[in-house]
């Protein structure tokens, strides 16, 4: 017996024991669903009876009946004399905050109701039945023992034998077509449970396996299933004889189904003088559709899917019509009618979740051209500008206003394909798209000014469209940094005496290549999810070949690029996010897992700061502000020879439940771990305790916190408070909550956090 509760789990002692005050006498709340399955196969698939629930018990938020409880917070009398007033004021008596707490937010109790407990048990039973479970029948339990008007509801269907498939026969008849092309790969066998679902889906299968061989005409009507369930019962055997059954296009005279080709392909696009049309050669490299091929409905589903993703695109039909040629040979005419999106378009955004400031808001407008020269091309122009709180790295004020901005101007150009190859020498499942960019970018850090000038080239292209497997590789982008450091802060670094920390803080140039593929699946598996990897170096080549091309040197020895040194480094991420599916009135949980390593070449001896991992934030460990954790178990920076949450590898884990309070409003409760820490460098300078090996497990930091999420439909504004359970940015013995006085952070943010 296997027995499924619809209870949810009860974080609270107190959860699961209100009693609405209003609940009439005779009256019992449903405390818990229950369904025991006795009987059940070991060897079929588990049954669900979730979704056939006709009672929907009340909605429990982190094991308390959240929305009950809202709902009796307003008295019946209150909320009609609420109602009253607002319509003597001529205002909509469904208004206000206490009709919204009973009837919007609130939920009224769900009270035991036979005839929907009836229909849950004949709904049960025939899910057991469609399953192969042909005698399974079923009786209700109400346990009222609890007292306190809660009853616990128990749906126990006896499921008896399993009916499985006995012997199989393929009739094709008259159909034009071989049995043995449609029982190859055919998960309908003998032996195999008597599963009307299956049966479906079988039908399913066979329609497409045809459709894409030509049969254009053939759909799943055509399809039936003859089964004998009278003639076997009074044997005693439970197996049941099946006929797949496929018939022919036309009953009396049988006329077989034909495979039928392509014939005219047209392609109508918009003549608005506004827009360009897309240049033959791209409709050529995007359309998998030729004359005199067979038909296979495959080729449209995917010319479909890569037209969609030109950017100039908004809307795809693809009507077609059968007829004969002059030689009797059937066709299928496809018209692909292109509807485009206004070439030209503004854009605004809002950001908050930036990683390496504490808060701020930062405005984007970008002006798009969607077409540039009818080869699905774009150019975009975007200006930025946003004002933020930042630590300074001298620790000289706390950071809690405002105090330093930025703007940034930058230009995108992305067009269909990797020159200089041409699109013929290109896979069209490929879908490869290159883009050049230039941007300029300054900032004001409390700290320093910096003015920063990028140019890079790169490519993406799908590696495999069934795994949704993409490869993104930025080939070539060159970075000059122009740094200004305050004299408040030469003073401090000077003051450190330490050549590793200045490294950082200096002009330098960065020839980068990056290599990153992700990954994601949400079909037929239990939890959704996606991986990345990224690699990325920068002047390794550039430093082997440095004598050769005979590039000065500065003092130290390091070789120069335009009157700056350049960085020489390679840096590695890796990311797992794992996740259910969100529960129409349940929650969901998400997780992620993020590692990242750099490795330091001779040339710069640091790390950038840009190119640093840092500790804390809005997207990281939520208890800490952005760059307030880390690195390692350092306790005081200035004495340790760091900079508080800059580290050259991070470890991190977080896991979330996300429950939706209304449509608009989610709850979120989180948990994070993980840290920043140093490589070892071999300097006396730096302190043991900023690196893994000093202290290991005592510099993992946790927290947890709530999060409150207003859903817009178009963008998602988040609200994080996190609380510390071990900080390792304190003293030894001052670490776990409980020990010194609770510390957090509060942050705010677009979107989920991952």
């Amino acid at each position: 017996m296997r027995r499924l509760k619809y209870a949810g789990f009860a974080l609270f002692a107190f959860g699961g024991c209100h009693v609405p005050r209003h609940l009439p006498e005779g009256q019992w709340l449903v405390e818990s669903q229950e369904i025991a399955w006795l009987n059940e196969d070991p060897g079929a698939t588990p049954l669900k009876g979730e979704a056939v629930l006709r009672l929907a018990e009340n909605r429990k938020t982190l094991g308390v009946r959240l929305h009950l409880r809202v709902h009796e917070a307003v008295r019946p009398e209150r909320l009609e004399r609420a109602q009253s007033r607002r319509e003597e004021k001529g205002k909509d008596p469904e208004g206000g905050l206490r009709h919204w707490m009973v009837h919007e937010f609130g939920e009224a109790p769900v009270s035991w109701d036979a005839t929907a407990g009836d229909r849950t048990l004949r709904n049960l039973e025939a899910l057991a039945r469609r399953a192969g479970y042909l005698d399974a029948s079923g009786r209700i339990e109400l346990d009222t023992s609890g007292g306190r008007q809660q009853a616990r509801v128990l749906y126990e269907l006896d499921l008896g034998p399993l009916w499985r498939i006995g012997q199989m026969q393929w009739v094709t008849e008259g159909a034009g077509i071989e049995p043995l092309s449609l029982m190859q790969g055919s998960p309908i066998q003998p032996g195999r449970p008597f599963d009307v679902d299956a049966l479906e889906a079988e039908r399913l299968r066979i329609a497409e396996l045809l459709q894409s061989r030509g049969y254009a005409e053939f759909d799943a009507a055509y399809v039936a299933f003859v089964a004998d369930t009278l003639g076997v019962r009074s044997s005693g055997r439970f197996s049941v004889p099946l006929s797949v059954v496929v018939r022919p296009a036309e009953a009396s005279p049988p006329r077989p189904h034909q495979r039928m080709r392509l014939g005219e392909i047209a392609v109508m696009q918009p003549r608005d003088s506004a827009a360009k049309p897309l240049r033959d050669p791209v409709l050529e490299h995007l359309i998998s559709l030729a004359p005199g091929e067979l038909y296979n409905r495959k080729a449209l589903e995917t010319t479909y899917r890569r037209l969609m993703r030109i950017p100039a695109i908004s809307r795809i039909e693809m009507p077609t019509q059968s007829r004969v040629d002059s030689t009797g040979q059937p066709l299928v005419d496809v018209e692909i009618r292109l509807w485009q999106r206004p070439r030209f378009g503004l854009l605004t955004e809002l950001d908050f979740t930036r990683t390496d400031v504490r808060y701020g808001p930062l405005l984007r407008a970008s002006w798009t051209d969607r077409n540039v020269s009818g080869r699905g091309d774009r150019l975009e122009w975007t200006a930025g500008a946003g004002i933020s709180s930042t630590r300074p790295f001298s620790y000289t004020e706390g950071a809690l206003v405002p105090n330093s901005g930025e703007w940034s101007v930058e230009a995108n150009y992305s067009m269909l394909g990797i020159p200089p190859l041409g699109l013929h020498r290109l896979k069209q499942s490929n879908a490869a798209r290159s883009e050049v960019s230039l941007a300029f970018r300054r900032e004001s850090r409390p700290d320093y000014f910096r003015r920063s000038l990028g140019v890079s080239y790169g490519f993406e292209f799908v590696e495999n469209e069934s795994r949704n497997s993409l490869f993104n590789i930025d080939l070539i982008e060159f970075t000059y940094i122009d740094l200004e450091v305050e004299d408040a802060f030469l003073l401090w670094l000077d003051g450190q005496s330490n050549a590793f920390l200045k490294s950082r803080f200096q002009d330098y140039a960065a020839p980068l290549t990056r290599v990153q593929w992700r990954t994601g699946w949400n079909e037929d598996v239990a939890l959704a999810g996606g991986v990345r990897t990224s690699f990325e170096w920068s002047g390794q080549l550039l430093h082997e070949l440095s004598p050769v091309l005979g590039l000065p040197q500065n003092e130290e020895g390091a070789y120069l690029v335009a009157g700056v040194p350049f960085a020489q480094f390679v840096r590695w991420e890796q990311e797992v996010r794992l996740g259910s599916e969100p529960a129409p009135k349940g929650g969901q949980w998400m997780a992620r897992a993020f590692f990242g390593m750099a490795w330091l070449g001779e040339n710069l001896g640091s790390l950038p700061y840009d190119r640093s991992f840092f500790g804390g934030g809005v997207n990281g460990l939520r208890g800490w502000a952005t760059r307030d954790l880390g690195p390692g178990g350092v306790v005081d920076p200035d004495e340790a020879g760091v900079i508080r949450g800059l580290g050259d590898w991070r470890s991190e884990f977080n896991v979330e439940y996300r429950e939706r309070l209304t449509e608009s409003f989610i709850l979120a409760l989180f948990l994070d771990a993980g840290n920043v820490w140093m490589r070892p460098m071999g300097d006396a300078s730096q302190a043991v305790e900023a690196t893994w090996q000093g202290g290991t497990w005592q510099t993992v930091a946790f927290n947890t916190g709530l999060g409150l999420r207003w859903d817009f439909g178009f963008f998602l504004l988040r609200l994080d408070g996190g609380l510390r359970l071990h900080d390792p940015t304190q003293p030894l013995g001052q670490r776990w909550i409980g020990q010194t006085k609770a510390r957090g952070a509060f942050h705010i943010g677009i979107g989920h956090p991952f």
